[in-house]
C-alpha cells in the first residue's frame, strides 16, 4: 500500500505555449476555495475507502503522523501472514524522514506486524499513487465544473476504479496475473528498491 500526498489549487499561475502566442487560462477546478491538500492511500485496488484525507492547509509532519495512526493503522495487515495492506511504502518527502514522524509510523507499522519502506530518492516512476493522483486530476478537469465541496473531490478519488488502478502497477514495473500476487510483487520490487538504494 502506497500513502502520499497532494496539493490542489484553484489553477496554475503559470503555462506553457508557444513563442508569440498568449497562454490560455484553464477553467477554475475550485470555486471560491483555497487550495487543498489530500493525503491517501492506494493499493492495487484504487484508492483506499476511509484513507483519503482532505485538508485545507499545507501537511506537516504532524499531520500526517495523526492521519496514519487514524486512517492507515487500523487496516494494516501482518506481513508474516500474507495479509493485504502488509507493506507501507512511503517516498522521500521531508514531513515522512523526519525522525519523530519516521519513529513514530515505524511504531505503528511494528504493532501491526507490517512493513515499512521508503522509495529511494528522486524516483517517483516507482510510485504507482502518483499516477493515481494523477487519474484524480484528469477526472476533475473532464467535469468541466468547478469543485464547490469537499465530497466532490473525494468523488474523483473514488472514480479510479482497480482495472485503472492496476494499470498504474503494471507502469511502475509490477506486472502480474491476478492482484494479490501484484501486490506481492510490487511489495518484492519495493524491498529490493530498499535493499540497494537505502
Amino acid at each position: 500500500m502506497w500513502c502520499g500526498s497532494m496539493r490542489l489549487q484553484k489553477r496554475k499561475r503559470r503555462g506553457w505555449t508557444h513563442k508569440g502566442a498568449r497562454c490560455a487560462r484553464q477553467k477554475r477546478l475550485f470555486v471560491g476555495r483555497d487550495p487543498i491538500s489530500v493525503i491517501a492511500a492506494y493499493n492495487v485496488d484504487g484508492f483506499v475507502p476511509g484513507a483519503i484525507c482532505i485538508d485545507h492547509e499545507a501537511i506537516d509532519g504532524d499531520k500526517f503522523v495523526r492521519y496514519f495512526a487514524v486512517c492507515i493503522a487500523p487496516i494494516l495487515g501482518n506481513h508474516a501472514r500474507g495479509d493485504k495492506n502488509s507493506v507501507v511504502l512511503l517516498d522521500n518527502a521531508r514531513t515522512h524522514r523526519r525522525g519523530d514522524v519516521h519513529r513514530t509510523i515505524q511504531a505503528l507499522c511494528n504493532d501491526a506486524g507490517a512493513l515499512l519502506i521508503f522509495l529511494p530518492r528522486y524516483q517517483p516512476w516507482y510510485n504507482p499513487i502518483e499516477l493515481g493522483f494523477a487519474a484524480v486530476v484528469k477526472e476533475m478537469k473532464s467535469k468541466n465544473a468547478p469543485f464547490r465541496t469537499d465530497a466532490d473531490v473525494l468523488e474523483a478519488f473514488y472514480k479510479v476504479q482497480p482495472p485503472e488502478a492496476k494499470a498504474t502497477f503494471r507502469a511502475c514495473g509490477c506486472d502480474s496475473k491476478d492482484a494479490k500476487e501484484k501486490e506481492r510483487t510490487c511489495n518484492d520490487v519495493a524491498l529490493v528498491f530498499h535493499v540497494v538504494f537505502i
